[in-house]
């Protein structure tokens, strides 16, 4: 059994934030054009945004003034919007979590709880989960307004959208839980959310997708049910292969599946192989009953055990860890990153300097204006 990774131990100074101001407005550019002049047969550094546009956090430096929303960026994640906007910028592909409701319809949704506040009860929350609401449920989670409302709607010129939506945000300053009860989850540029088929439909074919399947178990679970595996990945996989059957242009889409589950892993290898999986761990960033989520070694072993791609980290454990870059390549292993860090240009021309296969980034405004 692995040891959890140790990410800076206890006498180390804390790992130094890289500092944009370090990065010429170039670096970035360089590198780009750099991985797509690499030798035939080797893969280019690939970008991908976050839920599209990037996380949506809470600013602390404002507070909302008339219908303007503190959450940032202006695009809900996870919406139509914000993946196209994020493709038109440039981005490689896009990452997105993907449930399945109860009737059985995969959904773009990453937080383990959805959490609603009726406008009349403040301090009254529900939640449940994606796998409690039937599709039209959770459609009706965000939806158009016939009117604008001060708090809850906003969008743009020709649409409103209204919500109940409340989220624990991390901080876009500090990154961390901002705390207290629950905020508003409004955003300026608002949409709908939608369903795998709706987004796949959607997104030009020359943006990749990094399917992530998102299951809900706690970090005291160590064997998610098979059936809920079954129900989850069967249901993701048919709609794949739905949209696939159709024009030769979206076939040539570049698609892979991710999960920090690793039965969903084996269970999604083992019912196709023209995709890639990749493996999420947090390398010892979050506690887990399974050591393949809290162990380097562990997850490299697992990876390569069950036939897959390699493994997808956060940022902040490979930058203190770099020894995994050689690791990985070793062992015929690739690494991506996710993670806030990766907003920093100079990360990123770090992480293709260890030979990193791509990095989920969330400032996709900052940095693919900063690489043109």
């Amino acid at each position: 059994q692995h040891p959890p990774s140790i990410l800076l131990p206890p006498s180390a100074p804390p790992l130094e934030q890289p500092n944009m101001a370090h990065v010429s407005k170039t670096a970035l550019s360089r590198v780009l054009r750099a991985s797509l002049s690499r030798p035939s047969g080797t893969q280019p550094f690939l970008l991908g945004g976050h839920r599209g546009m990037g996380e949506n956090l809470w600013n602390e430096d404002a507070a909302p003034v008339g219908a303007q929303s503190p959450v940032k960026p202006q695009y809900r994640e996870n919406t139509l919007r914000s993946f196209l906007r994020a493709a038109e910028l440039g981005v490689n592909f896009v990452e997105f979590d993907v449930q399945v409701t109860s009737d059985g319809v995969p959904v773009i949704w990453h937080d383990d709880l959805v959490v609603t506040q009726r406008q009349a009860q403040a301090g009254t929350l529900s939640s449940c989960e994606v796998k409690d609401l039937r599709l039209d449920q959770f459609q009706d989670l965000v939806h158009e307004a016939a009117g604008t409302s001060a708090r809850t709607s906003f969008g743009g010129s020709q649409r409103s959208y209204s919500t109940q939506l409340v989220r624990d945000f991390r901080g876009s300053r500090s990154r961390k839980p901002v705390g207290g009860e629950p905020r508003p989850w409004t955003c300026a540029l608002d949409g709908p959310l939608p369903t795998l088929s709706d987004l796949m439909h959607a997104v030009p074919a020359a943006c990749g997708m990094d399917i992530e399947i998102k299951m809900t178990s706690g970090d005291d679970v160590e064997v998610t049910p098979p059936q809920e595996v079954e129900r989850v990945v069967g249901a993701i996989w048919d709609t794949v292969q739905q949209f696939e059957s159709g024009s030769e242009d979206q076939q040539r889409r570049s698609i892979f599946f991710s999960s920090f589950d690793p039965d969903v892993c084996v269970a999604m290898r083992k019912r196709q192989d023209q995709h890639d999986v990749w493996f999420l761990s947090g390398c010892g960033l979050y506690e887990h009953v399974d050591s393949r989520r809290t162990s380097i070694a562990a997850a490299l072993d697992f990876a390569a055990a069950h036939n897959l791609r390699g493994v997808v980290l956060p940022a902040v454990i490979l930058l203190a860890n770099e020894s995994m870059a050689q690791e990985a390549q070793a062992r015929g292993l690739g690494l991506m990153t996710y993670g806030l860090e990766n907003d920093d240009a100079s990360a990123i021309v770090k992480q293709y300097e260890l030979g990193v296969a791509a990095a989920i980034v969330d400032d996709v405004e900052g940095l693919m204006s900063s690489s043109s």
